[in-house]
């Protein structure tokens, strides 16, 4: 039996970017007391001075910007213009490079995106400094609305990679496509049919832009996800539309992933499903696994399910799959147990101390495989003690080439002093040592 369960878990139109901002304003003096700029920060009303203007500068040049909270700063910069805020942003540009200048640089360009993201990604671009200007551009799409989230998209993916690397690019398409599918989906969709990519930063993409569509129009989010299931990103996809379905209308989401079970995207729906019923009740979950037709769909729901269940108790995952009928226990017990067994070794061993019959043996098969890496020793003293005789010489097979391997004099002492019967410690003996 394969111990490792595969699966699939489960979860980026047009400005021209064709001026650069120049650097307007020198440097300011130093000379601006820290009374003036705390009476700027409390203003309600327009300044209209070159000295306030020079204050707002200060504020956020000289390091006061990342004590300003996002709405008064967002405030402030709505009160001036843009030939001011583009010389700010100018001087953030000269400042010397470091921690502290990104910093600055991605609190104002996330304000400033709020009121005018062209204007911001225009400035963004003219930073010499890679990290600054990777993060002025990251800002900018954090902070801009999402109706802004096209134009944003599309002139991010013109970007040459003299400017922006590929991975970065993929980061920030993807981070811009997942804005935009909040206000339309099907848009956001079509951008990514026309921008491939097998890069990781599509990925949540995929999933959001299923999500929020399935939420809307599920029939077509679905259909878009089944025709990209092939692709790099088609699990994400799936699971976004299954989950965004079940959020609108759980139980036509569920009636679709039952019968869609035994296709090829099935184990996919499948686990979506489980996901969202594990998080919302692991017994509601393990009681829709039990409504589903066909033994193999209720063998893939409950290992599904105790995987699922594992990640939050392990322990109570693994006691439920230990109930479960023979005939569907096996792969559910060896999802929890594996699961249990990486986390918490000593307490999955004390679990298992406690079963008996066939549950126990097959627990401790799962466990052989998580301790003999570590302990071949250990390995072999949890194989031979399988009640059933022939899974102990299955389990004893796996476990003694490899201490063979590792210290064929220790594992030949193990042998011949078992309590196995003479028949099989010669079959053990005599098999070939393996070659590192």
């Amino acid at each position: 039996m394969n111990r490792s369960l595969g699966i699939c878990a489960g979860v980026i139109a047009g400005i021209a970017i064709g001026f650069f901002l120049g650097r307007v304003l020198s440097p300011l003096g130093s000379n601006t007391r820290t009374a003036v700029v705390s009476q700027e920060l409390g203003q309600s009303k327009q300044p209209s001075s070159e000295g306030a203007g020079r204050d707002l500068s200060e504020t956020i040049v000289l390091g006061k910007i990342t004590t300003v909270p996002f709405q008064e700063l967002y405030g402030l910069l709505g009160r001036r213009s843009q030939s001011e805020i583009a010389a700010i942003a100018s001087q953030l540009g000269d400042l010397p490079d470091g921690p502290d200048k990104n910093e600055r640089v991605r609190t104002f360009f996330k304000a400033w995106a709020h009121l005018d993201p062209s204007a911001a990604l225009s400035a963004a671009l003219t930073f010499n400094s890679v990290e600054a200007r990777r993060g002025a551009i990251a800002a900018t799409v954090e902070g801009a609305d999402a109706a802004a989230a096209p134009t944003l998209a599309e002139s991010i993916k013109r970007l040459p990679e003299s400017v922006i690397s590929a991975q970065e690019k993929s980061g920030l398409l993807g981070a811009a496509v997942e804005k935009w599918s909040e206000i339309d989906p099907p848009a956001a969709a079509d951008f990514l049919d026309r921008t491939p990519s097998a890069a990781i930063g599509f990925t949540m993409a995929f999933n959001q832009v299923t999500r929020k569509w399935a939420a809307r129009d599920p029939v077509a989010a679905m259909d878009w996800a089944i025709a990209h299931s092939t692709g790099p990103h088609g699990a994400t996809a799936l699971t976004g539309a299954i989950t965004g379905w079940w959020e609108k209308d759980p139980a036509a989401a569920e009636a679709f992933a039952t019968a869609h079970a035994d296709e090829a995207n099935g184990q996919q729906l499948m686990s979506a499903i489980a996901s969202e019923l594990v998080q919302q009740d692991p017994r509601k979950a393990a009681a829709w696994a039990d409504t589903l037709p066909a033994a193999d769909d209720r063998r893939m729901g409950y290992a599904l399910i105790a995987m699922q269940w594992a990640m939050s108790d392990p322990g109570a995952a693994a006691s439920w799959a230990a109930g479960l009928p023979n005939e569907v226990q096996s792969t559910a017990l060896d999802s929890s147990v594996s699961l249990w067994a990486n986390t918490n070794p000593q307490a999955a061993a004390q679990w298992i101390q406690s079963l008996s019959g066939p549950a126990r043996d097959e627990a401790v098969a799962t466990y052989i495989a998580v301790a003999l890496p570590k302990d071949p020793a250990a390995a072999a003293a949890w194989a031979i003690s399988i009640e059933d005789p022939g899974k102990r010489i299955s389990a004893l097979k796996g476990v003694l080439p490899q201490w063979m391997q590792r210290d064929p004099n220790a594992a030949r002492t193990w042998i011949q002093n078992s309590s196995l019967g003479e028949a099989e410690k010669a079959k053990l003996l005599a098999a070939p040592t393996p070659r590192p």
